[in-house]
């Protein structure tokens, strides 16, 4: 499953930066504080000194970076409910929750794990 989660993440990726052509404007969507940091695909990469396996970059805006470039993809919330969008259109979406410095994702029925710094 883990590897499924990971291969729609990998398309999510090809789809931001190979679509995005411009930055999203703040409309004042709703989006949850708590993503806002580096998240990374295991907690040991998370906690290595330097950026070791960066996955996302989320901004208290709700813009996702990829590589510290604005992939242009803004992610919003409702409730348990994650939006990612590009230029108006939802590329992904799906619920999370968050305990401690695991943010569990789950699209399309699989379930994977992203990790903050301890």
């Amino acid at each position: 499953m883990k590897k499924t989660f990971s291969v729609l993440g990998i398309i999510a990726i090809v789809a931001i930066i190979g679509f995005s052509m411009a930055a999203c404007d703040d409309d004042g969507d709703s989006f949850d504080s708590r993503l806002v940091g580096k998240w990374y695909s295991s907690q040991e990469s998370a906690n290595a000194e330097d950026d070791g396996d960066l996955v996302y970059d989320i901004r208290a805006n709700g813009h996702v970076y990829v590589n510290n470039v604005d992939s242009g993809a803004r992610i919003t919330t409702s409730g348990n409910n994650f939006t990612i969008t590009l230029d108006g259109e939802t590329i992904l979406s799906g619920t999370y929750s968050i305990t401690g410095t695991v943010l569990t994702m789950t699209v399309l029925g699989e379930t994977g794990d992203l990790y903050k710094k301890a």
